[in-house]
């Protein structure tokens, strides 16, 4: 951002835990405005890639603080 700032992980997850309860099709677009208001028109300086992968199992995982863990089966 203008104060040289990246956009980390701590940001990162903050944005996923707002947006949590989005559909997959449209988590990637929020993400996307979060990175771009953050920004505030200033120039991205690298590349920029996002994956998501939609988990269909319910249970497969289970959140352990903030990350989220393989259940034990």
């Amino acid at each position: 951002n203008s104060e040289k700032q990246a956009y980390r992980l701590q940001r990162l997850r903050q944005s996923l835990k707002t947006h949590c309860e989005v559909p997959l099709e449209k988590l990637l677009d929020r993400i996307l405005e979060d990175v771009h208001r953050f920004r505030k028109n200033e120039p991205i300086e690298d590349d920029l890639s996002i994956l998501a992968i939609e988990v269909s199992q319910p249970g497969l995982f289970q959140k352990n603080g903030d990350e989220m863990k393989p259940s034990a089966r």
